[in-house]
This record gives structure tokens, sequence and C-alpha cells, in this order.
């Protein structure tokens, strides 16, 4: 599986588009700006961080104390060249946690508990938990098995795993230790485009969820393809 990773950029999508990479910050911006820490010396880690987009945005902020970790050499290779040089290499992120216990204000992960099988899935939030100090807080991204337009998309990428929905992810947080839980939908309102995609989301989930909350029976329905998760301790 690690020459799967090694290779994963190189195989699931292009490398370097700045126009992506535009809109990727942007959308940063919309949903996850509002969790971060006001202290721009804050440690902040980053695991998985893929093309390095939040890791870039930390940056444009002026956070100076943060670091992303990856398993795929290529990933970490490309970000020292384009984003930054803080990264590093990391085979085992377990046990990279447990040397780092009570250390992070904030712990971020985008499009990666999906590829983590699910019998290691609580002990690898727990670590994570620990990791944290007492004020820290988790935020994350994954792809949301509710709304049934989007399975295909999540087919996409082979090395996924596991699917949540808003209950599951919520159960494996809790039963990981985290306390305060926070689920939601991830917005695209960018730009006159974004608006109109948001817009037009909006109304089709708008029909959508009545049918799915008399077949689910509950109303707890994320219905974008990504959901938002933010936990801490506290």
């Amino acid at each position: 599986m690690t020459d799967i990773w090694h290779q994963y950029t190189k195989d699931y999508y292009s490398f370097f588009d700045e126009t992506q990479m535009a809109l990727e910050l942007k959308y940063i911006k919309i949903n996850y700006n509002q969790y971060l820490p006001k202290d721009k010396g804050s440690k902040i880690l980053e695991i998985g961080f893929g093309r390095g987009s939040f890791l870039a945005y930390l940056e444009k902020e002026g956070y100076t104390n943060y670091l992303g970790i990856e398993i795929g050499k290529q990933q970490v290779d490309f970000v020292k060249e384009k984003v930054t040089s803080k990264v590093k290499l990391v085979y085992n992120t377990l046990n990279f946690l447990k040397k780092h216990k009570n250390t992070y204000d904030l712990i971020f992960l985008s499009d990666v508990i999906a590829h983590i099988p699910k019998e290691e899935t609580i002990i690898y939030f727990q670590m994570i938990r620990q990791a944290l100090n007492s004020n820290g807080v988790i935020v994350l991204r994954t792809p949301s098995i509710t709304n049934p337009f989007c399975l295909r998309s999540l087919s996409n990428d082979f090395t996924y795993t596991t699917y949540y929905s808003y209950e599951s992810v919520r159960q494996v947080l809790s039963l990981s230790g985290f306390n305060k839980i926070i689920i939601k939908e991830e917005s695209f309102n960018i730009g006159l485009k974004g608006y109109i995609y948001q817009s037009t989301l909006n109304l089709c989930n708008f029909l959508l969820r009545p049918i799915l909350i008399l077949y689910n029976r509950t109303s707890n329905l994320i219905l974008t393809k990504m959901m938002i998760i933010v936990a801490s301790n506290s």
C-alpha cells in the first residue's frame, strides 16, 4: 500500500494548477478560517496535506508554527518545492502522534479518514485527541455517504475504505473521547459561479431532503459531497 501513496498524486490528479489552487484557498477561507486560532504562533499540524492547499493558506495568513506530515514522498517533494519547507515524510502517523502528546492547538485533516481502515479508526482519533493541548481543536473534512447522487464521485478514489454519515462520524469521535462536536455541510459560495452553483445545489437539496428524511427517519442529513467536522476536548 505504501507504493500507492508514493504515487498517489501522480495517479489521481494533476500536481499543480494555479487557478485551482486559488479556488482552493478561497474554499478554505469560507469553510475553515473561523476555526483557526487567532494567535498566528499557534501550533498547527496537518495530517495528509496532499497538494498543500491548507498549508499554503496558513502561510498566506501569516501563521508561523505549522507542520504538515505525509505518507507519500511525492507529495512531500512537491509541496517543499511549490508551497513550504515545513513538511515532513512520516510513514507511521500513530507513532508520530504518540511522540507529540499535548502539543497542538489545531490538527487538520482533509480527505484523510476515509482512507483509514475501520478497525484502526478509533485508536487513530484517540491519538489525535491526545496530541491536542487542553483547548485544542480538530478540524476535518470527509465524504458524506448520505446523498445518493454523490456516490459516483465517492467511488473515484480506489484508496477510500470507510464512508461516514452524520451519525457515524459523531459516533466515532464520541467513542474517541471528543465531547464537543460540530458537523456541517461544506460551502461553495465563491464568486459568481460559486454563488450560482451553491444556489442550484441548495434548491436540489431542498427537494431531496424530505425524501431522505422519510427513508432515513432523521433530519441529520449532510447532503453536500463533503462534510466539515470540528471537535474538541472541552
